[in-house]
């Protein structure tokens, strides 16, 4: 049989339960392909097809639904980038993991062109491949499939006002946890509250199926106030069981153009005999941002009632240094990819050092999300971090996991 085909079928190495995936690869040479596909396809019992024309690997996928592309970005006909930019058209977007011998900042580059788009990139691996590095790209692919179950293709435009009210109001939108784990001594218990919708057909759905129905159909603040609401409720029963737990709630920025919203939070906390010390509201960009003054103005009166007010994703959207001075923030959270790419360029190692730095100088906690494997752990803790977030310390749980999580820790 010719080892360098254009398919490749790997024979079955542990459980015969494992799902089958389909893995599409696109790479500039036949050498580089064959042996990129024999390394993906060592890996479980995967169907794995190859191409060196990237306008006929954008055929395929016109033709035939993959889990899975991996391509490199020196591609003949249609490079890696028009590949990457192309494959939303596709019938269903696959993950992404994109290899190249390109600098550092290329890869980056080329990985924010893909997550602009929605595309979950697995891994941004640098040649020549090592079979560790394809190994990790696979095992977190399959753990992003574990994670939540998938909703069928078309089903999101079911989504209109009157079934997202009925979801809030008969509690299937739920309040997860996600420990905030402490990197340094005399921290107290702190997490991050993250909707999740218990769908009675489609199952557990994470928010990106869903957010964009509910900011399409104008319903943040019912989200806030419902997300706020369980965290009182869940901060409650910790607190009977002896733990006072500090709650991060996102809080989409555009929502402090309504100049009442930090006197209806305040309102609600004291209903519900809650601490605003144990509340922080981390400021989440979108598009249609609040007026510069109702932003400060909104900042500024949630700080004034009590509130903690982190700046959320920093290094990401429309954050910037000066914002970060300039609002009274009290936690800084920075954005997975500035750790993530720290790993891998010098210079963005420079620049996360320097802005753990700068927030600790501010006085600030500074938060590392979306830490997901021991190196990215080790530089945070070597930066200085306070605390670290991610699947690496614990995904989301529900409320009554969380005293067990922190009483085990």
């Amino acid at each position: 049989m010719n080892r360098c085909g254009t398919r490749a079928h790997a024979k079955p190495s542990g459980s015969s339960s494992a799902r089958r995936h389909r893995i599409l690869v696109v790479e500039e040479s036949p050498r580089h392909l064959c042996t990129t596909m024999q390394m993906f396809a060592c890996q479980g019992q995967h169907h794995v097809e190859g191409y060196v024309d990237g306008a006929k690997a954008l055929r395929r996928l016109g033709e035939c639904a993959f889990d899975l592309v991996v391509t490199g970005l020196n591609v003949a006909g249609v490079d890696g980038i028009q590949i990457i930019q192309s494959l939303p058209a596709s019938a269903c977007a696959p993950a992404l993991v994109i290899t190249s011998a390109a600098p550092g900042p290329i890869l980056v580059g080329a990985r924010k062109v893909a997550e602009s788009l929605g595309i979950a990139v697995m891994a941004t691996l640098p040649k020549p491949l090592a079979q560790d590095g394809v190994n990790a790209a696979l095992d977190a692919y399959i753990e992003s499939v574990r994670r939540a179950r998938p909703v069928r293709p078309g089903k999101i435009q079911d989504f209109d006002r009157d079934t997202l009210i009925c979801a809030v109001e008969n509690g299937e939108l739920q309040a997860w946890f996600q420990p905030k784990y402490a990197l340094v001594q005399d921290l107290g218990h702190a997490a991050e509250a993250l909707v999740r919708w218990e769908h009675p057909e489609f199952g557990l759905l994470l928010p990106g199926v869903f957010l964009p129905a509910i900011e399409r159909e104008g319903l943040e603040d019912r989200l806030l106030q419902t997300m706020l609401a369980q965290t009182l409720a869940a901060q409650r029963q910790w607190r009977e069981s002896g733990h006072d737990i500090a709650v991060s709630v996102n809080l989409t920025t555009k929502l402090l153009d309504d100049p009442d919203l930090p006197d209806r939070l305040q309102a609600q906390v004291k209903a519900c005999n809650g601490d605003p010390g144990l509340i922080c509201f981390e400021l989440t960009e979108d598009t249609m941002e609040a007026q510069e003054s109702n932003y400060y103005a909104g900042a500024c009166r949630l700080r004034m009632h009590g509130f903690g007010l982190a700046q959320d994703d920093f290094s990401s959207g429309f954050s910037s240094f000066y914002r970060l001075v300039a609002t009274p923030f009290t936690e800084l959270k920075l954005d997975r990819s500035m750790v993530r790419d720290a790993i891998m360029i010098d210079a963005f190692r420079a620049a996360l050092s320097s802005v753990v730095q700068l927030g600790r100088e501010m006085g600030l906690t500074v938060v590392a999300e979306g830490v997901e494997t021991e190196a990215e752990l080790r530089i945070v803790q070597e930066f200085g971090c306070h605390r670290a977030q991610g699947y690496l310390i614990s995904p989301a749980i529900q409320r009554d996991a969380i005293a067990r999580f922190f009483s085990a820790g």
